[in-house]
């Protein structure tokens, strides 16, 4: 069972859409996310 080319090619695009995928997860979202120093704080409206 032979592969088309355009089999393979979106394999190849899906195969690397997934592996940014995990390197946004991974690398780039805890760069980039900054979470509150001070959570005690008092509304006002």
């Amino acid at each position: 069972m032979r592969a088309t080319r355009s089999a393979i090619v979106l394999a190849v695009i899906g195969v690397l859409l997934l592996a940014a995928a995990a390197v946004v997860r991974f690398a780039v979202v805890p760069a980039v996310s900054k979470l509150p120093t001070d959570l005690d704080i008092t509304l006002e409206f």
